[in-house]
Order: structure tokens, then sequence, then C-alpha cells
């Protein structure tokens, strides 16, 4: 619209609708000294009277924030484009970017430079908003007679505030501070777009509506002095229908002094042993102020000292073989007893899926023994009625000590750990240690009847190997219960073991070296 003055100040334009004169708002004309009022579109009647009044107003440029709705659900106020023709323009182009996204063209047409008037403006609107806060920056492009486009030129950018301000959510209150200094942490999350500050609303549990003070106070807290003592809020808190709250107050403004967000800590000095009910709602720039947070109840307790107990020092456990007092009759060759070998299968073949087993048991006592090693069998071995190595467990390595206090303890619970060493192979290694089996507490076995054959103890765990062993000097022999390294290792690598042994409450007992293996290159 124009008026019968051409001044180019800002107005504030109303409309004479049912005998009120009601605000549209204040504008500022374009270059053509015409005013773009957005107003809802009468189709079957004429407008209504419109009037200008001057305003005074400061010269703080352009607002960067744009308000898309007054209200949920309102018209759509569109953004204004205006720039200014070059010579030889005959067309333009101007495109849009949301969030700094691509670009894509929001408007185009015929335009041609005027000599007479080369200040005119190209005047266009755009009432295409995103659905969420965005920011919306402009370019315009212009082309000659020949359709060569100018660069892009920006015309500027556009922050769009939301229709409705976000929720935030209110994290349940934190007690800190001290018995001379008690505090509340507050923390509470929410997006910022369109945020200017936060409203915190409290109210005394003790002393709902007496007016007096309720000892909830910061710093960097200001009164909020419009807000309404008493006033209703529905849907805040469990077991409430309503809630009122007799303060509020207001934080600083989001950005480098409070944060940017979108999470927001603020400490607050309380009363001790006084119930507060709590919650924070977003305020924008026009002091507008959104939804309410679901309500939090707080009391500020003393804290719990607890009785300060040292730990008591334990003693690094000690690395030692198994066995401390082995009998003469074990044969040289099987010293110490607990130790990893290369398993072999009965016609001496290595196992190349799990070469490395560690010597955990004696089989030499039971009968029709199958070795499992280079197969994915399982171990099987006759059923004896009455016989206690029916259960594998006997056949599990128990100590031979002179002290009676360790003599027979088994060797189970354990766990395997080994290291590559240096050879002439692998001058340098990691030295890192690693856990190469689970932790071995229990041997899981069943009886199996087979007809026309007897009985028979199947253990079902191919983490478990037997096999048979011997010495090539001495000749002597003996069946043994194996645990599988299941790693995978280097050929031409060394390794050394160790098995740690835990006690009944599942700590270290002592650490077992059990030697160290060559891993063949030719494996």
């Amino acid at each position: 619209m124009q008026f019968d003055f051409n001044s180019g100040a800002s107005l504030l334009i109303q409309v004479y609708t049912n005998s009120v004169w009601s605000s549209l708002g204040v504008f500022t004309p374009d270059t053509n000294g015409l005013y773009w009022v957005p107003y809802p579109p009468c189709v079957l009647k004429a407008l209504p009277p419109f009037q200008g009044c001057f305003v005074n107003l400061p010269s703080t440029g352009d607002c960067a924030q744009h308000v898309a709705q007054a209200a949920d659900g309102g018209p759509i106020a569109p953004i204004r484009i205006r720039f200014k023709l070059t010579p030889r323009t005959r067309e333009y182009r101007i495109y849009r970017s949301v969030d700094d996204g691509p670009l894509s063209l929001v408007a185009q047409g015929a335009a041609v430079f005027d000599p007479a008037n080369p200040n005119k403006q190209v005047v266009r609107t755009d009432d295409g908003m995103p659905p969420s806060a965005a920011q919306l920056c402009y370019f315009v492009q212009v082309l000659d007679e020949h359709g060569n486009g100018s660069p892009l030129s920006p015309i500027g950018c556009k922050q769009v505030k939301p229709a409705k301000l976000p929720r935030p959510i209110l994290a349940e209150p934190q007690a800190i501070g001290v018995i001379a200094n008690p505090q509340v942490s507050l923390t509470w999350f929410c997006p910022t777009s369109g945020v200017a500050r936060f409203q915190v609303k409290v109210v005394r549990d003790d002393q709902p509506g007496s007016g007096k003070p309720s000892g909830f106070a910061s710093p960097i807290l200001k009164a909020h002095i419009n807000f309404k003592p008493g006033s209703l809020f529905a849907g805040l808190i469990n077991n409430s229908k309503y809630l009122r709250f007799d303060e509020a107050y207001l934080t600083p403004r989001t950005g480098a002094g409070f944060g940017p967000g979108p999470q927001f800590t603020l400490p607050v000095n309380v009363l001790a042993g006084v119930p507060y009910t709590i919650s924070v709602a977003a305020m924008d720039a026009q002091g507008n102020v959104g939804d309410s947070s679901p309500a939090w109840k707080f009391t500020w307790q003393p804290p719990i000292v607890l009785p300060s107990v040292p730990w008591p020092a334990r003693p690094v456990p000690a690395v030692k073989i198994f066995d401390d007092n082995l009998s003469p009759s074990v044969a040289p060759y099987f010293r110490p007893r607990v130790a990893a070998v290369l398993l072999k299968d009965a016609n001496f073949q290595l196992d190349p899926l799990y070469p490395v087993g560690i010597r955990i048991g004696n089989c030499d006592t039971v009968n029709n023994l199958i070795s499992n090693v280079r197969s994915t069998n399982f171990i099987t071995y006759n059923f004896v009625s009455g016989d206690p190595r029916n259960d594998p467990h006997e056949l599990i390595f128990k100590r031979q000590s002179a002290d009676p206090s360790h003599r027979g303890e088994s060797l189970l619970p354990i766990v395997v750990y080994r290291q590559q060493v240096t050879n002439d192979t692998f001058a340098r290694v990691s030295g890192n240690l690693v856990q190469v089996t689970p932790l071995l507490e229990r041997i899981p076995y069943y009886v199996q009847f087979v007809p026309r054959q007897g009985s028979f103890i199947i253990i079902p765990d191919r983490l478990l190997a037997t096999t048979f062993e011997i010495d090539p000097i001495s000749n002597a022999n003996g069946t043994f219960l194996y645990l599988r390294d299941q790693q995978p290792v280097i050929r031409g690598a060394r390794y050394q073991y160790f098995v740690v042994r835990f006690n009944q409450k599942h700590e270290v007992a002592e650490v077992i070296p059990a030697g160290q293996i060559d891993i063949p290159p030719n494996l």
C-alpha cells in the first residue's frame, strides 16, 4: 500500500474492523514508497480502511530474526527480498539456502534496468517457511540480454523463529554445596532457536501462597516482575492436577555468558530441609513464555558422610610352580606337570589349528580314552560303575606339597595368558600379555549309553583336549588332559605361557609359569 505522504519513515499501520482500529505492526517502505503489509485476503468484499501513524524508532538496522507466525496455526508472515538492478539487466533469479544447505530457486522473472530510476528496487516475498527453526540465506543473480548470468550476490540472512517456543526438559535436581551453604544444581535441555532466556518458577511447598521469601536465590538470577503468583499450571507433575508457583526468576540471555546450550546448568542457593517444587520455561526476546517443563520436587538434605575405611594392603600374588614337592615317580620329562606343550596326535602329527595346550590333568588311569587332537571330537572314555574317575574333575592335577594346608588342592579354577618373547625370528615384539582361554572352573560331562558297547563319559567341550606324550630319550610316557590355546599363533614365534590360578573367592591366588613354546615355522 501507499500513503499520501512520501517521507520514507517507518509507520505503525492499523486496520479498521468492527468499529475498532487494530494495529498490524510497524512497517518500513521500500525505495518505491510502498508499504508491504501481510493481511488475510478478502475475496467477497472490499478491503477495510487502513491508516499509518508516525513512530519514533531507534536506528538499529534490520532485524536478524524473522517471526514466521504470530501464533501457532496463524497466517504466515513472508520475508521480503529487495535488490537493485544493474545496467543491461533483463532477468533476475533469487535463490535460497536453508542452514547452509544447497541453493534452491525461489523466484525469477523479467526485469529491465531503468536508467532514469537507477535506485528502483525489485521486491519479492517468500512465504515458504521451513517447519522448524532455521537460518535462511538469500542470493540474487541477474542476466543480460544474451542470458549471461552474473555471479551470485548475497542479499542477507534471516533466523526463522519457530511458531511455538520449545519446551525444556528439566533433569532431577541434584543437591550440591555444604551445610553452611546448601545449593541445588538445575540442569535442563532445550533447543535454543528463538529462545532468549529462561524463566525458573519455584514454590515452597511448606508455605505456598504466604508471600514470604523462599530462600531460592542466585547472583545471576533476577526476579520476573511481570510474573503473576498463584497462576494455575496443569500437567507438570504426577499425582497433582494443578500447580501454583509463588516466584519466578529470569536467567541471563543465552550465549557466552550463560551457555550456548542446548544443555544448561544453574546452581542456586536454597534453604536446608525446605521442600521446593521447581519448573523451567523458555522465553523469547519479546518476553513471551513457552510451555513449562515437567516439575520436580526437591529438598536439600545434609549429605551422609560414610566412614573412610582404608583398603587393606594386599600382597602381590606369588609366581611359582604348582607342585613344590613332586613325587619321584614323575619322570623329569613331565616336570613341571603344569606346562605348555605342542599338541600332537597318536601319529605325532602337530595340530595345525590349535597347536598349543596347557597340561592340567592325568588320564593314565581311564580306559578306552579317545584322543581329540587334530579333530573336532569330544573327549570320551569308559564309564566304570563306582569308579570316582567317572567324574573328570578327579583327573585334574592335585597339588603335591610339603605344606599340609595346601596339599591336595585342585588346579582349578584357572585362566591362561601368554606373551610373545624375542627369538631369532622376531627380535622385537610388543610384549603384550594376552588372555588365551576363558575362566575354567568346572568341566562339563555326561554319561551316554551305547547299545552292545556300554556306557561312556562324554566331555562336550572342545576347549579341552587329550593325547599321548612320550619322552624320546627315556621313553617315559603318559596320557594327559589339556586346556587348549584357541587364539591364533604366528609361525616361528616364541610364546611364554602363564596359568593364573584363583581361590574360592575368585581372587588371584598365584601365577604359575608354564614355560615357553616355539611355534614351528612350517606349521
